[in-house]
């Protein structure tokens, strides 16, 4: 997968099929729409996934104090991974500046056939583009076809990243990854941390600071399966400030004991799938207890 930095990078030739959103997570609903664009491999259409930065969401929203809704369940390399894994042929992120902000239904759509060379759209009935969100039914005069995806439903409800975010905040994991399709995941470089659980308690983890804009279930521990060179294995993560040790910076961490692991993989790169929530974090007496 090709990753663009902006419209002006975008170098492509072949036609494209395109979808566009926020992709603040990928769920099942996305997957139908990614599948679809895929379908058209055979057109001689390329893949191409239209999005942004930071999410609009971002820009607005006026609530800052609603913390669940300004934080992403993705960041933008595991987006990255998650779209290459699919198979999609490029990905262009660009930055939700005045332009693109103020960028008039019609803008928006002459920018996607002349510069990505659009011949295939699929979106939502829902979906809007253009300033103030003022464009729904995509112009006719330009030589495109429209592809109106229906939305999925699970357990009679709706699938939205709304959704997710709300189940996610509240720690139901196993209904989260229903909703995805997958199991939620931390990609992240694995970072010293204080060495207690290898000098002093004999468990050696490894240790996440995940950024502050990426949404986490509650604090507590977590069955997991880590993902590092290829190769699954399983463990126990707990997400939280380590209570029982006394720490100076006080940093929320993603600390994770893998079973039968001894390698040392510091300042590389892991994946964390979350499989079930098993208790809060908590205080213990001592390092003894814990």
């Amino acid at each position: 997968m090709k990753i663009i930095h902006g419209i002006e990078s975008f170098e492509g030739q072949n036609n494209t099929a395109v979808v566009i959103g926020k992709f603040d997570c990928i769920h099942m609903g996305h997957d139908l729409i990614l599948h679809d664009i895929l379908s058209h491999k055979s057109e001689q259409l390329d893949s191409l996934v239209f999005t942004f930065q930071e999410s609009p969401r971002f820009f607005l929203q006026t609530d800052t104090s609603d913390l669940i809704h300004n934080k992403n369940l993705i960041t933008n390399e595991e987006r990255r991974v998650l779209l290459s894994e699919k198979g999609i042929d490029y990905l262009v992120e660009c930055d939700f500046d005045d332009e693109m902000r103020h960028m008039e239904p019609e803008e928006f759509i002459k920018m996607l056939v002349h510069i990505f060379h659009m011949k295939y759209i699929s979106c939502t009935e829902s979906f809007h583009f253009g300033y103030q969100g003022r464009g729904d039914i995509l112009a006719k005069q330009y030589d495109f076809t429209v592809h109106i995806t229906s939305p999925v439903s699970w357990n009679h409800s709706l699938v939205s990243s709304s959704r997710i975010r709300k189940e996610l905040s509240l720690g139901h994991i196993t209904t989260v990854n229903q909703l995805l399709g997958y199991e939620y995941f931390i990609h992240n470089k694995i970072v010293h941390g204080m060495h207690i659980g290898s000098s002093k308690l004999s468990v050696p983890t490894i240790n996440m600071l995940p950024p502050n804009n990426k949404l986490l279930p509650p604090n507590g521990v977590y069955v997991t399966k880590i993902r590092w060179n290829h190769v699954d294995y399983f463990g126990v993560t707990n997400i939280g400030y380590k209570p029982t040790v006394v720490r100076e910076d006080k940093k929320l961490s993603v600390e994770t004991y893998i079973f039968d692991f001894s390698e040392n993989i510091y300042e590389e790169y892991a994946d964390v799938f979350f499989l079930n929530f098993i208790r809060q974090e908590q205080k213990f007496d001592s390092l003894d207890s814990l």
